[in-house]
């Protein structure tokens, strides 16, 4: 086991720095991961209310639930950290926000994979927005694919 630099020495080669300070440690690097998570959080539940799921299959109920995993790994460790350090009350309410925006967007996706994808729309109510378009392409749009 090495032993750590002292501060008149220089770090040794295949050592990580010593960070001292405030180098990303202050209340504005939380505060900037909480609202992180809220603008996070904010977007996955726009895609998920309003998001064509069904037409686009399970790729598109991942990418969504994975951004309301984002909110939450940014919101809860910005809300926390803000909080320890002594930032203002809206960092830690925002933070938090972004959490449980992010949560909502991601048990909607859930309910989304069962009620479209499992069952195919019956049965579960859905939102217009998730529902496959009823009638098929036309020949221009097969064609062109082809």
């Amino acid at each position: 086991m090495t032993t750590p630099p002292h501060d008149d020495e220089p770090p040794r080669l295949g050592e990580p720095p010593v960070w001292g300070g405030d180098a990303i440690d202050g209340p504005g690097w939380s505060g900037l991961l909480a609202f992180t998570g809220l603008v996070l959080g904010t977007g996955a539940l726009l895609f998920a209310l309003f998001a064509p799921i069904g037409s686009r299959g399970p790729a598109a109920v991942a990418w969504i639930a994975m951004f309301g995993a984002l909110a939450i790994g940014a919101g809860v460790p910005g809300a926390a950290r803000h909080r320890r350090l002594g930032g203002g009350r809206l960092g830690v309410q925002v933070g938090w926000l972004g959490a449980v925006l992010g949560a909502l967007a991601m048990l909607l996706m859930i309910y989304a994979y069962v009620a479209v994808l499992l069952m195919g729309g019956e049965g579960l109510p859905v939102l217009p927005a998730w529902e496959a378009p009823a009638e098929p392409p036309s020949d221009d749009v097969v064609t062109a694919l082809a």
